[in-house]
């Protein structure tokens, strides 16, 4: 594009013999043209670092025409031989005065678009947002954009310098939106999708319990990555709800038992711990007689701990010989009891438990020695089916009973 010229070019310069004045004095005087990148404006030109003395650099603008400008017009210190778009603000001297902030806020526009990751520092807040600076163009941040939960202080990010995701871009209203809380969600997604590849089925992995719900825990594995550990995989035992068996904030050994996305990550506890049900009829056979613990009761019956992890039933109907109208009334939970085993379902893990002996009495009821605990831990065994007793008589009864 040709140069336009000044209005001063078509004027003698003062004190020249030449009517028509100096042409090679005026020459600093024109305007120089618009640089290819130009705004459409005759005032931003494109101009090249020429030299940079004390607080000052020295433009290139093109066709001998020379400028200066300040440095603090740049954000950062500029080197020789860059390029920038410059508006012209004055005649200083034989050199234009030249000015940054202009010709950058529109350069800055012509190129920000949805989707740019940018730099801004924070220059105010409200109850609506932060106020920010992407150089000279003013930009806003939702207060819901800043983080994943909204922050209690705004202020506490006044000066800082964001890394933000550009999400609205309106030149017309010179309208400028931006969001962290993008940015943040992208550099997590990359956490997690790394961690995920770390996770194999058949892996133990620890973890920390973060959320509970009716249906199982939520797990943290770390680097943003949570699994869900369902109910049916916290305990070999029946749970109605996990907080039975767990707490949020307690830490602990899964097994990853599925892996398909971030979203379904299937973890197991139960299956880290032995089975207590393995050898259960060996230990627990039908008519043996143990102590336990009430656990808990329920309207139809008490569930009896007999070791850690093992609980049986005993049904309202199995706790006394006499009618029981609320199971609270004969078992308190903490109460220790003794038991006989009625049925065993290993398949189903369930054990029905009986506070009856075999003649329908409460067990130890008429033994003057069941109040003692060296009496509680004697048991007989007549053929197959084992009774307890203190003399000779009852281990007879038993006997004829059982042919």
């Amino acid at each position: 594009m040709p140069p336009e010229d000044h209005p001063a070019d078509s004027a003698p310069v003062e004190g020249s013999n030449d009517p028509a004045g100096d042409r090679d004095k005026r020459r600093p005087h024109r305007r120089p043209g618009r640089g290819a990148a130009g705004f459409g404006d005759p005032h931003f030109h494109k101009g090249t670092i020429r030299e940079v003395v004390g607080d000052r650099a020295v433009v290139d603008l093109g066709t001998k025409v020379h400028g200066v400008i300040d440095l603090d017009q740049f954000e950062t210190r500029p080197e020789v031989g860059q390029q920038y778009e410059f508006s012209l603000e004055s005649l200083e001297g034989d050199h234009w005065l030249l000015a940054r902030q202009r010709a950058h806020a529109i350069e800055i526009w012509n190129h920000l678009k949805e989707g740019d990751s940018v730099s801004a520092r924070v220059i105010g807040f409200s109850t609506k947002g932060l106020d920010l600076k992407i150089g000279p163009v003013s930009a806003f941040m939702p207060a819901s954009q800043v983080d994943f939960r909204l922050p209690p202080d705004l202020g506490a990010f006044s000066g800082q310098v964001l890394q933000c995701r550009v999400i609205e871009v309106n030149r017309r209203k010179h309208r400028l939106v931006l969001s962290r809380r993008a940015l943040l969600a992208e550099e997590q997604r990359g956490r997690q999708q790394s961690r995920l590849s770390e996770l194999k089925v058949g892996q133990i992995v620890h973890g920390k319990v973060e959320k509970l719900e009716a249906y199982g825990a939520f797990i943290d594995l770390g680097e943003d990555l949570s699994g869900l550990l369902h109910i049916s995989n916290i305990s070999h035992q029946r749970l109605k709800h996990p907080c039975e068996a767990l707490s949020v904030g307690q830490e602990l050994d899964v097994k990853v038992l599925e892996v398909q996305g971030l979203k379904k990550i299937g973890l197991g506890l139960k299956q880290t711990i032995p089975d207590p049900w393995e050898e259960i009829q060996n230990r627990y056979a039908v008519g043996r007689i143990f102590s336990g613990k009430v656990k808990r009761t329920a309207e139809f019956g008490a569930f009896i701990e007999l070791e850690p992890r093992l609980e049986g039933l005993v049904h309202i109907s199995q706790i006394s010989n006499e009618r029981v109208a609320k199971v609270d009334d004969v078992l308190k939970v903490g109460q220790e009891v003794r038991v006989r085993v009625l049925q065993l379902d290993r398949e189903r893990h369930r054990i029905s438990l009986t506070c009856l002996n075999e003649e329908g009495g409460r067990i130890g009821a008429n033994d003057p020695g069941s109040d003692d605990p060296e009496y509680r831990q004697r048991v007989y065994k007549m053929g197959s089916v084992p009774v307890t007793g203190t003399n000779l008589g009852d281990v007879l009864r038993r006997a004829l009973k059982q042919k």
